[in-house]
C-alpha cells in the first residue's frame, strides 16, 4: 500500500469514527450548520427544548414527538420518562395542524415556542420523507 493509500484509508476511518464527547458532536453539528443550508437542521435544534411554564402538557404533546423523530434510539430508551411514549408512531401532518389551531394567548410564550414547533416539524418532514 502506498503512503498515499494509508493517509486516505486513515482520514476515512477518521471521518467514519463515532463522536465520543460532546465537543466533538458540537464541531460535527457546526461543520453541518456551516457547510450548506443549516434552516432544517437548526429549526429542529431550536425546538428540542419545550416550555417550562404551564400547561405542562404542551411538552409531551410537541416536544417530545420531536425529539422521538429527531433522535429515535435515544428516545427508546427514555419511554419511562414521558407521559406518553415517545416510540409511539409520530403523525407530522396532524402535529401540525393541532399547533396551528392552538391558542396561543393562554400562555406567556406560546406563539413563539409554537413557531418553533411548527417549523421543526415541517424540517423534519422534509428531513425524513
Amino acid at each position: 500500500m502506498t503512503k498515499k493509500q494509508v493517509k486516505a484509508r486513515k482520514t476515512a476511518r477518521r471521518e467514519t469514527a463515532q463522536p465520543k464527547t460532546a465537543k466533538q458532536v458540537l464541531r460535527i453539528i457546526d461543520q453541518a450548520l456551516a457547510g450548506g443550508d443549516p434552516r432544517d437542521l437548526w429549526a429542529v435544534l431550536s425546538a428540542l427544548r419545550g416550555p417550562d411554564v404551564p400547561p405542562w402538557g404542551r411538552k409531551n404533546t410537541y416536544t417530545v414527538p420531536i425529539r422521538a423523530l429527531a433522535f429515535p434510539k435515544t428516545a427508546r430508551g427514555l419511554g419511562q420518562l414521558f407521559s406518553i411514549h415517545p416510540t409511539d408512531p409520530v403523525d407530522i401532518p396532524k402535529l401540525l395542524q393541532a399547533s396551528s389551531q392552538e391558542d396561543s394567548s393562554v400562555w406567556v410564550g406560546a406563539a413563539h415556542y409554537l413557531g418553533h414547533v411548527r417549523l421543526a416539524l415541517s424540517a423534519l418532514q422534509r428531513i425524513l420523507g
